[in-house]
């Protein structure tokens, strides 16, 4: 059984010292980042149920990539193409298509999907179902011919919204303009990049989601707060009316107000933040266990990752505009207050990666990754979506007119859909998907 160092456990206490403030960032957005993590990342913890996951944007989380997941997703759809969902019904409500179609086993109902853990909480598994309602939707209207078709849209839609929607909103802009750029081709090198899906972002960098998660959530208003965020974690449960979520109130959609995730920062919020010394026990600190990894992976502390990629690009241009400096200090986080067992307080040079990013976005507001953790992420899922079998881009350009063209008449929709929102920045965002989905469900009934 992994134990937790006594560094990490202290750094673990510190960061659940103290509470996040709001941000300007949409709620949603946190699980957006959650289900690209399950596309793309392999799951921490190894079982049976397990998928062969591949480090490339292509849904195969929803429609699966290898024998296993086929033979599961061929049980979830019907001869037409069209994947089954579940119709939801109370005394008051008969919601239809909200949840997965699930077969019951041992006293659970198991999720037919590729990923079992889109349905470890009942936020991510809406989101999911959400994707597949697109895909049915897209067959029903005609716009798609075939199950593959809907695939193709489906996923390309998903990219542009990461591109133009997630990473536009979680990225230095400086850094976001530089790597979605129709007319430039990013050329820094970054450390310990040896791989695809290197370690310094499934270990670290794209674990920044966790600051964003609330104690609770509005499932249906954006006010008062109707659900605390540990009772969503229900894994093998069938979804009922009252955590049914409108996801209206989730995303930026012009000038109206929206639910918002906390704060980018070195603290952690409940339910993710009971330190336990072991990362095997019962309740699992997530805390505890981004830091383990880390240690398992031996990454890199932050200022010595700042520094290697400072090294490595020190006769770049294009890297010097991008104005990468190491952390000198801790502000006033409490991260900076960690007693280590030696007696001495932490320094900067020795915090692990994970809250060091962590600390850099604080360092900024709060409402977008630091300049580091800009590049990593957006360094790692610009590969990601080009590997894609389904990609927006063409021959390693990305240029969101010319990807919407190719999709035909669901790509018309896509390039006018911000009309109205003269104030979004964004060229695509989730909730102009989300309400064309729900106006064409409304349509071909």
């Amino acid at each position: 059984m992994d134990r937790v160092s006594s560094e990490s456990k202290a750094i673990a206490i510190a960061m659940t010292l103290g509470s996040s403030d709001a941000s300007k960032i949409p709620a949603g957005l946190t699980y957006i980042g959650q289900l690209i993590a399950h596309d793309i990342v392999p799951a921490t913890k190894h079982s049976a149920e397990q998928r062969q996951v591949q480090p490339w944007l292509n849904l195969d989380s929803l429609y699966g990539n290898d024998l296993r997941d086929k033979n599961i997703v061929r049980q979830s759809i019907d001869n037409k193409g069209y994947f089954k969902l579940t119709t939801i019904v109370d005394k008051q409500h008969s919601l239809t298509g909200f949840d997965f179609y699930r077969c019951e086993q041992n006293g659970r109902h198991t999720a037919l999907i590729p990923e079992p853990r889109n349905d470890e909480n009942q936020l991510i598994s809406q989101l999911h179902v959400l994707w597949l309602r697109l895909h049915n939707i897209l067959i029903r209207a005609k716009i798609a011919n075939s199950f593959e078709h809907a695939r193709e849209l489906v996923t390309k839609t998903f990219q542009l919204v990461v591109i133009e929607n997630f990473l536009a909103a979680l990225s230095d802009q400086n850094i976001f303009s530089y790597y979605f750029s129709s007319t430039t081709t990013p050329n820094v090198n970054l450390p310990f990049d040896d791989q695809d899906l290197p370690f310094y972002f499934s270990h670290a960098a794209f674990r920044f989601g966790h600051s964003m998660v609330r104690k609770g959530y509005a499932l249906k208003t954006r006010t008062s707060v109707d659900t605390n965020t540990g009772n969503l974690f229900q894994i093998g449960k069938r979804l009922t009316p009252e955590k049914v979520v409108n996801w209206a109130h989730f995303f930026e959609h012009g000038t109206k107000k929206y639910i918002p995730a906390l704060q980018l920062d070195s603290k952690i919020s409940l339910p993710l933040k009971n330190v336990q010394s072991q990362i095997n026990s019962p309740v699992v600190s997530v805390i505890c266990r981004n830091l383990q990894a880390g240690e398992k992976a031996k990454l890199a502390n932050g200022v010595e990752f700042c520094n290697a990629l400072k090294h490595l690009n020190r006769h770049n241009r294009d890297f010097s505009a991008l104005n990468c400096e190491p952390l000198d200090n801790f502000g006033k986080s409490e991260l900076g207050n960690i007693i280590l067992a030696n007696g001495r307080k932490i320094s900067i040079e020795q915090l692990p990666l994970w809250p060091y990013l962590l600390l850099e976005a604080e360092s900024t507001g709060g409402n977008s990754l630091g300049v580091l953790g800009s590049i990593m992420v957006n360094n790692v899922l610009r590969k990601a979506i080009i590997k894609a079998p389904n990609s927006v881009f063409e021959n390693q350009q990305y240029n969101f007119e010319y990807a919407t063209q190719c999709m035909g008449k669901w790509g018309e929709f896509l390039q006018t859909s911000n009309t109205g929102s003269a104030s979004s920045p964004f060229k695509l965002t989730m909730f102009n998907v989300y309400q064309q989905l729900m106006k064409m469900e409304q349509q071909y009934v």
